[in-house]
């Protein structure tokens, strides 16, 4: 019975992965918003993935080597272009004036398959979307996050400029180890594209 429970529990999150890495993830917008006024465009752009790495080894891929690279566990370097980060500035579509500043962190995503007695098979990955709005002020070359995505897939701890085109993200996000799931901590560190 304990068997069965845990296949049913792998089994829902299999399809719960599966249906959202089928499509695009699309941010989810909370209903309270923050507008602010004059906001600098500077950060606005793609950023592309340079690192991606936990804060502890982990082993990912199950092949018994540790690492904290997590693309690299996830064996994905190779498809390292859909892992950026976008920030963007909205405008209000009732009061032309205000804005809203959000990021919008593309994420590797876990998807664990089993068999029917709950044995571990494979591990694929995904793609998982994490938002946050912030504040950006110029003058401290300061970003503040004010709210953000918690969701099933992690969510957005910090974000930071090192330098002109260059911002180190911290996330939280769920994989499937080794060790079986764990919480991560990573910081990614992603550089302004051309």
């Amino acid at each position: 019975m304990k068997n069965n429970f845990k296949f049913k529990l792998f089994n829902l999150l299999v399809l719960t992965v599966i249906s959202f890495s089928c499509n695009d993830p699309e941010p989810e917008f909370p209903v309270e918003q923050v507008f602010i006024k004059n906001p600098s465009f500077k950060l606005d752009g793609k950023y592309d993935v340079t690192k991606f790495e936990a804060t502890k080894p982990v082993d990912l891929d199950m092949d018994g080597i540790f690492s904290s690279d997590i693309l690299n566990e996830a064996n994905k370097w190779k498809d390292s272009n859909e892992y950026f980060v976008h920030f963007f500035t909205e405008r209000d579509d009732h009061d032309t004036t205000l804005y809203v500043p959000k990021l919008f962190v593309y994420a590797p995503l876990v998807s664990i398959t089993v068999d029917e007695k709950a044995n571990y098979l494979s591990t694929r990955y995904g793609l998982a979307g994490l938002l946050a709005r912030f504040y950006y002020t110029e003058k401290d070359n300061r970003i503040a996050l004010k709210g953000g995505d918690s969701n099933r897939y992690g969510r957005i701890l910090d974000a930071k400029v090192v330098n002109e085109g260059l911002i180190v993200i911290q996330l939280a996000q769920y994989y499937y180890t080794s060790s079986g799931w764990e919480e991560l901590r990573i910081n990614a560190t992603y550089k302004k594209r051309n």
